[in-house]
């Protein structure tokens, strides 16, 4: 469920929802505690086994946690549904609430190998991704992290991002193909 679309101020080169893209998506803050539930309530409807919160940010407000927070505990007070949040940097106490509220896992893509990360994003660094993934597993969170192949790296940054992983321990590892959308400004890489 996209709780959050657009609005971002991070300049990550390839997202249609960064503060660098003019990609023509729908913009709007976090949705209520109550619209995420109906989504979670859908989604166990319709079969799903997981069902994960995405908000588009460098990291959460208060405001926007405890939305969450109230709409994890709710999902969990009336379904079994593994429950997974993809909301930026996270400090450990935050990872900690996550899970005291119902989140079974985050989704936190390293995206690259840490040599190449400066050329998709400046507005924060690849230690702040591992920092995020380490503070939830601390927290004792499922880790769902990969990357996105085909934004220009050569095939040592893909080694090195699968090293990264292993090195982390991960749950779970997606390996995503960059698909370029207009006015992003990877939008011209093949």
């Amino acid at each position: 469920q996209n709780a959050k679309s657009g609005l971002c101020s991070e300049d990550c080169a390839f997202c249609s929802q960064s503060v660098v893209s003019s990609s023509p998506i729908p913009r709007y803050s976090m949705q209520t505690p109550y619209e995420m539930v109906e989504g979670g309530k859908r989604a166990s409807e319709l079969g799903a086994v997981k069902y994960c919160i995405v908000a588009s940010s460098r990291g959460p407000s208060p405001d926007e946690l405890a939305a969450v927070y109230d709409a994890l505990r709710q999902i969990k007070s009336h379904s079994k549904i593994h429950l997974c949040v993809s909301l930026g940097l996270l400090t450990e106490q935050q990872s900690r609430q996550l899970k005291a509220a119902g989140a079974d896992r985050i989704n936190h893509n390293l995206e690259t190998s840490k040599g190449y990360f400066p050329n998709i994003c400046r507005a924060h660094g690849y230690e702040d991704r591992v920092t995020t993934i380490r503070n939830a597993q601390a927290a004792g969170l499922e880790i769902c992290s990969g990357g996105i192949m085909g934004m220009g790296e050569a095939l040592e940054d893909r080694v090195d991002l699968a090293l990264e992983l292993r090195e982390l321990k991960v749950n779970s590892i997606p390996v995503n193909f960059f698909n370029p959308r207009a006015g992003t400004p990877l939008e011209k890489v093949s």
